[in-house]
């Protein structure tokens, strides 16, 4: 399970490839450093701004919420929504504090969005058909950075694996199809960064003293 995971921690996208900085520091025992992690978030919210479909997503997640609200329909505990640099699709992962050890998986939800082939936002819950706890070996076998490992297997065919990081780092998402799904509000907020600098950069560049020497 540790080895299989270890792949989709890898970042070659806007790093270098002679920056191996964060791999340096990563302890052999850790499954996803915090230097890692960060540099990951970022990749992901440049990724997701060039392709400017992540609104969409979150447009339609928050109507899909709204309307299950106003039915009065219980959602249960959240433990945030997850979004894929490779898709931009958005998954929450919720379970019902009463019911959350239930082998099979009855205390547990996973809702995800996903593009049609005309582009539009189809989103849904994929019912969880079981559920298993990984015990995790302890360090130098196992991670040492990871809580908890909670396997869901889905009806629709995929297996989600909702990793829960020690030191108060939150938690991760991965699904058998290979995609890694980071914290929704980490990556907009690197979003909103990268705003920030170009606007910073326009107002530079519409001075005219500026205008002037770019010439």
């Amino acid at each position: 399970m540790y080895s299989s995971l270890e792949n989709l921690f890898s970042n070659d996208s806007i790093l270098e490839e002679g920056d191996d900085a964060y791999a340096e520091t990563m302890s052999s025992t850790e499954l996803l450093s915090r230097k890692q992690q960060d540099n990951l978030t970022l990749d992901c919210a440049y990724i997701l701004r060039q392709r400017g479909t992540l609104n969409r997503h979150i447009e339609a997640f928050n109507a899909y919420t709204a309307d299950h609200e106003t039915t009065g329909e219980s959602l249960g505990f959240s433990f945030g929504r997850f979004v894929a640099k490779d898709s931009s699709s958005i998954v929450e992962v919720r379970n019902d504090g009463s019911r959350k050890d239930e082998p099979d998986g009855s205390g547990w939800s996973i809702t995800r969005t996903r593009e049609s082939d005309d582009g539009s936002v189809l989103i849904g819950a994929d019912a969880v058909l079981s559920k298993q706890t990984n015990t995790l070996l302890p360090p130098p076998l196992g991670p040492n950075d990871v809580a908890s490992i909670e396997t869901l297997n889905c009806e629709g065919g995929t297996t989600y694996e909702i990793i829960s990081l020690k030191d108060e780092r939150g938690f991760v998402v991965t699904d058998s199809s290979g995609s890694l799904y980071l914290p929704l509000d980490a990556v907009m907020s690197r979003i909103d960064d990268y705003k920030n600098i170009d606007a910073a950069l326009s107002a530079v560049y519409a001075k005219p003293e500026v205008s002037r020497i770019c010439r």
